[in-house]
């Protein structure tokens, strides 16, 4: 995998080589090889996929402020994509996965903070949801929903615009069903609302 067309004895004299440099530059209690498994002590240094890890562990098996705050921790630092550019399966399927995680959690905690009347922590999360995912519909309904909630209508219809652009311009696609439907009834609350302040 390393070393595309060598030969295996070839192959696995480089692999020492290269071994033998990462002792010299790394403590040496940290990397564990023998002739079949090259590992790195895992009690030995921590993660930001560590850490990620037990904070959903930890919201998993809890609930109330204790919940609330894990699921902080966790999308504290899932702020990049787990190596990004890598293309090994093993990698994609857990860059996935750590995304999706830290989207429910993210919806959840923007969710949460609407209910106590925190919105402008509600917005920041909500927000960082739209970042992960530009394309994602659902998550851009949910801020203009919540745009709404604060009452802000006209800011929650230029949102709807923007991205109807950014999916006509970046993809050559219109927004789903649920999206259009989404802005022509803010379209139509808004001329109610334009024809009460006429007359």
């Amino acid at each position: 995998m390393f070393w595309p067309g060598a030969e295996f004895n070839a192959g696995r004299q480089s692999l020492s080589q290269a071994l033998s440099e990462l002792r010299r530059q790394l403590d040496p209690e940290i990397l564990r090889a023998n002739h079949d498994t090259v590992c790195l002590a895992s009690e030995r240094f921590s993660s930001d996929v560590g850490e990620f890890e037990r904070a959903l562990a930890t919201a998993h098996a809890a609930t109330g402020p204790t919940r609330i705050a894990a699921l902080e921790r966790g999308v504290a630092v899932s702020i990049a994509p787990l190596l990004p550019g890598t293309t090994f399966d093993w990698a994609v399927s857990a860059r996935e996965r750590i995304l999706a995680e830290t989207d429910a959690m993210l919806r959840e905690l923007s969710e949460h903070y609407e209910k106590s009347g925190e919105l402008a922590t509600a917005f920041e999360y909500a927000f960082r949801r739209v970042r992960i995912d530009p394309f994602d519909e659902e998550a851009h309904r949910e801020l203009v929903r919540l745009y709404e909630h604060a009452g802000r209508p006209l800011a929650a219809l230029a949102h709807l615009r923007d991205l109807e652009h950014e999916l006509e311009r970046d993809l050559g696609m219109a927004p789903d069903a649920e999206t259009r439907a989404m802005g022509e009834a803010l379209r139509e609350r808004l001329l109610a609302l334009k024809g009460e302040s006429v007359a």
